[in-house]
């Protein structure tokens, strides 16, 4: 299993990149990237938007929606 710490999908959970900011294009350019974790706290990405407290509600609701569509939930 190859775990990454700097994907865009990382970088733009941990900064708090809206959905229609580029979220959007960064879940449909890599969809496999919503399972990818990173190497510091094993989190995936939506659990990286989950766990802020700013975290966007929006983006949680897009990313589980993908994610149930690649049955990766």
């Amino acid at each position: 299993r190859v775990l990454f710490r700097s994907l865009p999908i990382h970088a733009g959970a941990e900064n708090q990149l809206g959905w229609e900011d580029g979220m959007e294009m960064l879940v449909q350019e890599f969809p496999e990237s919503l399972a990818i974790p990173t190497n510091d706290t094993g989190d995936i990405p939506i659990a990286i938007v989950a766990n802020d407290p700013c975290g966007d509600l929006n983006v949680i609701y897009e990313m589980v929606k993908a994610m149930l569509g690649m049955n990766y939930i």
